[in-house]
């Protein structure tokens, strides 16, 4: 009888884990989706009828935190936070909606965009953190105390309840600087991993959405692989971007027989629907295609943005997760 017991708990274990993934119908939101409560109260009710399940919603961007944290208020002040999306989404998609919410901390080690003068760019400046510009970005020392920081305003955003918080591809340290390497950003994400685990348990998502492989480790420093096989993140999403089904069948293909096999149920994949600034969009006919491989392979999915869900491909949407 115990046996038949042990075997029926790791079947239906199995059974979790497997629906954990595939079932997972997300979209990512950026900051310019919403301009007021009441704008980001019409995209939760449009992405929810198109049976989105999870959100990642942009909370660290360009120098700015979009909930209140104590980490940031004792670094800048007030000038380090902007206006209280997370918070919307919480009472609204979660509280609510019953809707996962993650906290996805879209700038990761950038301190500024474009110029370094704004508040924590030049705070990060004068504190040392920052190595310089790559590609009109700021990038920050994971080796410094800006790895503390990051812990730090990770820490507060999970104090609000979320599902979980998230690090994307500027989670990096650009082949650009000397003073980056693979191993520099493994400690980092063991760092960020333990403190957060440390103060929260294991019971959220920590993910991980980087730039695909081999790019990841060439460009970037990123081995997320050996990230995942360490433990430190519970969920990875490679970023598969491309306006083409062709290619991403090309490189999902890739990523499936080689990486991402050995932790199938915690990998989701990115798909774009909408690019530069939101104004590209991805035909349908791809898209579609796109999101049928992903499924077929065993994965859940993640949009790019949740405009395109909400307003450029609401019908087809719906017609796909919504009824």
């Amino acid at each position: 009888m115990r046996n038949i017991g042990r075997i029926a708990l790791l079947l239906a274990l199995l059974t979790v884990g497997a629906v954990c993934s595939t079932s997972v119908r997300s979209a990512w939101v950026d900051t310019s989706e919403c301009p007021n409560e009441a704008e980001t109260i019409k995209l939760i009710t449009a992405l929810k009828a198109n049976g989105v399940t999870r959100v990642y919603v942009d909370a660290w961007q360009n120098g700015k935190l979009f909930f209140d944290s104590p980490t940031m208020r004792a670094a800048i002040g007030a000038d380090g936070i902007g206006s209280m999306i997370l918070p919307w989404f919480m009472k609204h998609a979660k509280q609510e909606n019953g809707m996962e919410v993650v906290a996805w901390f879209e700038f990761g080690y950038i301190s500024a965009m474009y110029t370094i003068n704004i508040p924590f760019g030049l705070y990060a400046l004068k504190k040392g953190w920052v190595l310089g510009e790559c590609d009109s970005f700021y990038y920050m020392d994971p080796r410094t105390d800006a790895t503390k920081f990051l812990a730090g305003i990770l820490s507060d955003a999970l104090d609000l309840g979320l599902d979980g918080v998230q690090m994307d591809d500027h989670f990096a340290c650009p082949t650009k600087f000397s003073q980056c390497s693979a191993d520099v950003l493994l400690k980092a994400a063991d760092y960020i991993s333990s403190y957060l685990r440390g103060k929260h348990g294991d019971k959220f998502i920590f993910s991980l959405a980087p730039a695909p492989m081999p790019e990841a480790i060439r460009d970037y420093r990123v081995d997320w692989h050996a990230m995942m096989l360490k433990g430190y993140f519970s969920e990875i999403i490679p970023l598969l971007y491309s306006g083409s089904a062709g290619w991403f069948h090309s490189r999902i293909v890739y990523h499936d027989e080689t990486f991402l096999s050995q932790y199938k149920k915690k990998a989701l994949i990115g798909i774009m629907v909408n690019g530069e600034g939101l104004s590209v969009v991805t035909p349908w006919d791809d898209v579609s295609k796109m999101i049928k491989e992903t499924n077929e392979r065993g994965y859940g999915v993640a949009i790019w943005y949740a405009r395109g869900i909400a307003v450029n491909y609401q019908q087809q949407f719906h017609e796909l997760w919504g009824k």
